[in-house]
């Protein structure tokens, strides 16, 4: 189990009052979720399409993104709020860890990134010790060296990757739908899934997609000018009437609406930078 954030927006957008300063932040839930649990097994933020952190900038397998990864406590220290205060971007994807599959370390750290992709998963695939090399026999062998961790989402981001790429002509979304549906499938096959959570978020920069299965997952929509609810002041330095954001996060993060994504569902941010949701099933 883990915490996510998401964010799209028409122009770049501050994020420190989400991740550090909210009643609710990230940070916060790194030290203790709204059921009680820490989520100390290491933090990242991929940022897209602005300022982002600094430490890990863009690689050419990677265009576009800069990410900033610790196997640390989110809570710990002062590199988190570093991280976050430098921050005004399009697209920001971050995520602090609560261990199940795969070792406390850098490499099993999210967001994971590759060939422009980044990927946020919060839950667990319990049967993938069972179902790895199934898995591992549908990637291409460029997918299955890229693999630097030991954990289910890293694996599952190159099966969805692959899917797409052996067809780049339909939407992610529906190939986002299939993958996951797959993995369902390949769990149920082996017994009751009870445990499976298959919360994800996978974006180029541009496209958003993601899932809710079995964990909390929230939105929140803002747009115009109006003051962010917790420092006051606009998200979007000069934000016009036109302004719009997408705020996607495992918990409610601010004091205004955050209307849950229906369970067993894949969605999309369009490209207004709204939420169209789909069932999820593997029936």
């Amino acid at each position: 189990m883990c915490r996510f954030y998401a964010l799209r927006a028409s122009a770049p957008t501050a994020v420190n009052c989400c991740l550090v300063a909210a009643p609710n932040s990230l940070l916060a839930q790194s030290r203790h979720d709204m059921r009680g649990f820490e989520h100390a097994d290491g933090w990242g933020i991929a940022a897209h399409g602005g300022a982002g952190p600094d430490a890990v900038a863009a690689a050419p397998g990677a265009p576009g993104w800069t990410l900033e990864r610790h196997a640390d406590p989110a809570h710990d220290g002062v590199r988190f709020r570093a991280a976050a205060a430098r921050i005004a971007a399009t697209t920001v994807l971050a995520h602090v860890r609560r261990a199940t599959v795969g070792k406390v370390a850098l490499e099993n750290t999210h967001p994971f990134r590759h060939a422009g992709w980044a990927f946020l998963h919060n839950g667990t695939v319990p049967y993938f010790a069972e179902i790895r090399d199934a898995l591992l026999a549908e990637l291409p062998a460029a997918h299955r060296t890229a693999i630097a961790g030991s954990t289910d989402s890293e694996h599952l981001f190159h099966f969805i990757l692959a899917r797409h790429e052996q067809a780049p002509g339909r939407p992610l979304l529906a190939i986002l739908q299939q993958a996951l549906e797959r993995v369902i499938r390949w769990c149920r096959a082996r017994g009751q899934e009870p445990h499976l959570g298959l919360n994800v978020l996978l974006s180029d920069g541009t496209r958003m997609v993601g899932s809710r299965w079995q964990r909390s997952l929230h939105w929140c929509a803002r747009a115009g000018r109006a003051a962010c609810p917790v420092c006051g002041r606009p998200d979007a330095a000069g934000a016009t009437d036109s302004y719009r954001a997408l705020l996607i996060a495992s918990e409610p993060i601010t004091p205004e609406p955050w209307p849950e994504v229906p369970e067993r569902s894949v969605f999309e941010v369009t490209p207004d930078l709204r939420l169209r949701v789909l069932p999820l099933a593997a029936d």
